[in-house]
């Protein structure tokens, strides 16, 4: 922490690193516990301790932020269709979380399965307990490039209308939203691309009111760790911390946007959320939601032409 807030860093750590890192699971995890994770009444107390003693180091740092519960839970712990387990479990943490530091802002993060299907946790309970709500929006797993090209709306637009899901759900156009996770690997877009996918997902994101974008990830991952697939090659820098064309176009958005005022389109309808929760449903919401976007832009920039035409 101290390192971090030298550089000026602020912090955000992820204490259950339940995906990614298998290995790295807390040592008081038992394998054989996995379906009773959410239940286990040792395993909360286990949690709550190691919370709560990580909290007594880093709840005066200047640069801590707050708490995010773990790496994608519903993939290292599932409860699958048991997302009343799942919804207990959180909010007895996020109520300990909130008593051991009530002026930081606490979050979970989780893949996109909790949004497109009945997995772990309830989109009703994701945006209840959290003041920010994280996504992790990513257009080969959520199935956008099922449904067109890496440049097309499904995915230039995943963003966009993954954040405007959530705020059905929470029935609050104005929640805010934190792409926690987001990026673009060669193995599913042309190289030259991503740059230019950046920059539009970022720019059709902001558009709809997005606060705060995190590229997975900051570095490319070394070779010598094996087995890690495609984080060889997802970061802005390179192993030998060289600045890739993402990295610049990452930096050029930074510096447009940092500072401007986040503009929510507070005239524009809330759509009610899916009325059931399958990858199905939520594609065929999405497409919908894109759909009324683009026409609803249209609309706004005809009635703003005449408008200003009526004027002069």
């Amino acid at each position: 922490m101290e390192l971090a807030q030298q550089r000026g860093l602020d912090v955000c750590p992820s204490l259950l690193t339940g995906w990614f890192l298998g290995n790295a699971r807390p040592f008081f995890f038992d394998r054989q516990q996995q379906d009773q994770f959410y239940t286990s009444a040792a395993l909360l107390a286990a949690v709550k301790l190691y919370f709560a003693e990580t909290a007594q180091v880093l709840a005066g740092r200047p640069n801590f932020l707050g708490f995010d519960i773990g790496n994608e839970m519903n993939v290292g712990w599932s409860a699958h269709q048991r997302t009343a387990e799942g919804d207990a479990w959180l909010a007895k943490i996020m109520t300990h979380l909130d008593a051991l530091c009530p002026r930081q802002v606490h979050s979970v993060g989780v893949d996109h399965g909790p949004w497109f299907q009945c997995d772990t946790f309830s989109p009703q309970a994701l945006t209840r307990l959290q003041k920010i709500v994280p996504l992790h929006c990513y257009i080969k797993f959520t199935g956008a490039l099922d449904r067109g090209s890496a440049m097309d709306p499904p995915s230039v637009k995943l963003i966009a209308g993954m954040a405007a899901l959530a705020r059905a759900y929470a029935n609050d156009p104005a929640k805010p939203i934190w792409v926690q996770e987001f990026g673009a690997s060669a193995e599913w877009i042309d190289r030259k691309l991503i740059p230019r996918f950046m920059e539009q997902t970022v720019q059709a994101a902001m558009g709809e009111g997005v606060s705060w974008f995190t590229w997975y990830s900051s570095h490319n991952t070394n070779r010598k760790f094996a087995g890690l697939g495609l984080d060889y090659d997802l970061g802005l820098l390179t192993g030998d911390y060289r600045l890739k064309d993402e990295a610049h176009t990452f930096q050029s958005l930074a510096r447009q946007y940092r500072g401007q005022p986040v503009v929510l389109k507070a005239d524009k309808p809330l759509p009610p959320p899916p009325a059931s929760r399958s990858s199905e449903s939520t594609w065929k919401w999405l497409a919908e939601w894109i759909a009324g976007c683009d026409l609803w832009s249209l609309y706004q920039n005809r009635r703003g032409h005449v408008t200003d035409s009526v004027r002069k």
